[in-house]
């Protein structure tokens, strides 16, 4: 199933949630963010503030979209482990910062709509060839770790 069948598909479960761990601030999180087709306004605001740019402690609203599909990358997995978010939501400043490490100058991080994750025990490669089966958004394919985003379709 396509992630944007995953967006909008009636027969799927009515309440969404996830469970995220960011290995930075060693902060964990399970919210229910979709509830009875509404959003949940605790739960999105609660995983909005997991994935904040951590190093200026700055909370963003996310994209919606994005928060469907990681809960479609997750459910891939059987949600038996959370998932590892080691970049969501970036500041100017610390997108500057991580320019050296190859962010793109108008990284999707900047508007709320990236996240950059890992699942334990399973490779950055495998979780990767599974997020590019949903043809959906940006897929960035690094040694360790995989960026997705809600932006156009494309791979690197």
């Amino acid at each position: 199933m396509d992630a944007l069948s995953v967006l909008t598909d009636n027969g799927l479960p009515a309440d969404r949630g996830l469970w995220l761990r960011n290995p930075h601030t060693h902060e964990e999180l399970v919210a229910i963010f979709w509830r009875q087709g509404v959003y949940d306004r605790y739960g999105y605001d609660r995983t909005c503030y997991i994935l904040r740019d951590w190093r200026e402690n700055e909370v963003m609203p996310m994209d919606p979209r994005l928060l469907h599909l990681l809960w479609a990358i997750q459910r891939g997995s059987g949600f038996e482990r959370p998932l590892l978010i080691n970049s969501g939501y970036r500041t100017v400043k610390t997108n500057e910062l991580l320019r050296s490490e190859g962010s793109a100058l108008n990284s999707y991080h900047l508007h709320s709509q990236a996240c950059d994750i890992v699942l334990d025990g399973i490779s950055a490669s495998r979780v990767a060839d599974y997020v590019q089966s949903m043809r959906y958004g940006g897929l960035g394919r690094y040694p360790g770790f995989c960026h997705c985003d809600t932006g156009p379709i494309r791979v690197w």
